[in-house]
């Protein structure tokens, strides 16, 4: 487990802030670096290359304003619907096909308020485990038993 960060500068705090919910080990294969070096610029004990702050901008879509001096706005395009990741890509179809498996069976929808929540709750269960796992190119079957 990776340990706590305790940002010893601004810069590190925005760093942190930055990376948001995403992983320590995911946002450093993202930006094609270790682990432990992201770790001691989110600490503020080193700083970031030029390379690194770059891919940060466009891994994190932030301003390098705001990253690098806190100027303006965090994101580089407020509004601004995220850039399409394969990651978001495979999100994106793990939800078209959930979608979809509710409009072919409507009468799920007929379901008491707990029960919709229920099969709603596996849904997302249910997309977790495709985020986490990865299914690239497969044909995504969602959870459509009956609570």
């Amino acid at each position: 487990m990776a340990r706590p960060l305790k940002p010893q500068t601004p810069l590190a705090e925005r760093l942190i802030r930055a990376r948001g919910a995403m992983r320590r080990t995911e946002a450093a294969n993202r930006l094609k670096t270790h682990p432990v070096t992201l770790g001691s610029y989110e600490r503020g004990a080193a700083l970031p290359t030029a390379e690194v702050l770059i891919a940060m901008r466009e891994v994190y879509d932030v301003s390098l304003d705001w990253l690098l001096a806190g100027v303006g706005e965090m994101r580089q395009r407020p509004g601004a619907p995220p850039e399409v990741t394969p990651d978001r890509r495979r999100l994106r179809s793990a939800l078209r096909a959930f979608v979809d498996a509710v409009a072919s069976h409507p009468a799920m929808l007929d379901r008491t308020p707990d029960d919709l929540a229920d099969w709603i709750v596996r849904g997302y269960d249910w997309l977790g485990s495709l985020t986490s796992e990865g299914h690239d190119g497969e044909t995504l079957h969602p959870p459509l038993k009956e609570a």
